[in-house]
């Protein structure tokens, strides 16, 4: 049996024992190179404020009003699991 079709079955199984994937919400978004926490306790509203943003086409990162810019990610935190 080759990799490939192992590899299927496998996933398969694995689909069938725990069923489909959760759906995960993004923990970060980029906006002109810069990158925003989204989740994982920054506020609703602020969260809507940058996905907004996020989906604007030429946002530049001047653009982003200051109280926004406290969610950039200076360094990413690793979540614990």
């Amino acid at each position: 049996m080759s990799e490939s079709t192992e590899a299927t079955k496998l996933a398969q199984r694995a689909l069938e024992e725990h069923g489909p994937l959760k759906d995960v919400e993004p923990g970060i978004v980029c906006i002109d190179g810069h990158r925003f926490y989204i989740n994982y306790g920054v506020p609703q509203e602020v969260a809507k404020r940058l996905y907004a943003l996020f989906d604007q086409d030429d946002v530049k990162y001047e653009d982003i009003p200051d109280d926004l810019k406290a969610y950039e990610v200076k360094e990413i935190r690793m979540m614990a699991r």
